[in-house]
């Protein structure tokens, strides 16, 4: 994978905080912009599914939002933790400019 193709996401530090400090405040994350059969699409990431894989990583429990990376990468979003890491389904999205 190139590097230049991945942007690295921070983590808030709550479950609390996922839906105001996470992507656009609407439980998604605008992310990656291609072209694909001839348009441009993009592909985002909920909030909803990050969170599933936190507790995936974590056991449901508290975390240190200093040890975990969410890269938004394609084919798809990587959270990455001491635990190991989860790959995170992307969903496409109408793009906007």
């Amino acid at each position: 994978m190139d590097s230049k193709d991945v942007t690295e996401l921070e983590i808030p530090d709550a479950y609390s905080d996922w839906e105001a400090d996470f992507g656009d405040g609407s439980g998604l994350y605008r992310g990656t912009v291609v072209e694909k059969d001839g348009e441009t699409v993009q592909f985002g990431i909920l909030t909803t599914r990050v969170k599933a894989a936190m507790r995936s990583l974590t056991g449901g429990g508290r975390y240190d939002s200093g040890e975990y990376v969410l890269y938004d990468c394609l084919p798809v979003p990587v959270l990455r933790g001491p635990e190991g890491a989860v790959a995170i389904a992307p969903v496409q999205i109408e793009f906007t400019q």
